[in-house]
């Protein structure tokens, strides 16, 4: 469950982040739809159609070695975009700004940390489409008591 608390979280900053949505064509006044149809959180988007786009998902992850009470949840952000590489870049740039070594601020969970693992140029099957992966890993508290 530490995991759907990250999805969440991750959401709702990127959605009321001022440069992502400028970036995806939206504005911070722009519908909780439109929002949504560009800040996907699933690993394989539905539509290929209004690019650009950011899809999110966890990866496996597991807890921490030493700490017990420390969940790392690795997620990848896939940016889909009609072959504009820069674009891409920007977005996984301000991504990595926006998290990497942050204790970003959050209700969903007590994040401890996340830190910026991997990017990498992703492989796709449609025609004019570049997608651009970044790794981020997500540290939080294992809150026992929501598990009851």
């Amino acid at each position: 469950m530490a995991a759907v608390n990250v999805y969440n979280a991750v959401y709702r900053l990127l959605a009321a982040d001022k440069d992502i949505l400028e970036l995806l064509g939206l504005t911070l006044a722009s519908s909780n739809i439109d929002k949504a149809k560009k800040l996907i959180k699933r690993k394989k988007p539905p539509n290929l159609t209004t690019l650009p786009i950011v899809t999110f998902y966890a990866l496996p992850g597991g807890r921490d070695g030493e700490n017990k009470e420390v969940y790392v949840a690795p997620f990848m952000f896939d940016i889909y975009t009609n072959d504009d590489v820069d674009k891409a870049q920007k977005i996984a740039q301000r991504i990595i700004g926006m998290f990497d070594g942050v204790l970003p601020d959050v209700k969903e969970t007590a994040t401890l940390e996340a830190m910026f693992v991997t990017e990498h140029e992703s492989e796709t099957n449609q025609v004019n489409t570049y997608c651009y992966s970044v790794g981020i890993d997500f540290a939080v508290v294992v809150d026992k008591a929501r598990y009851k």
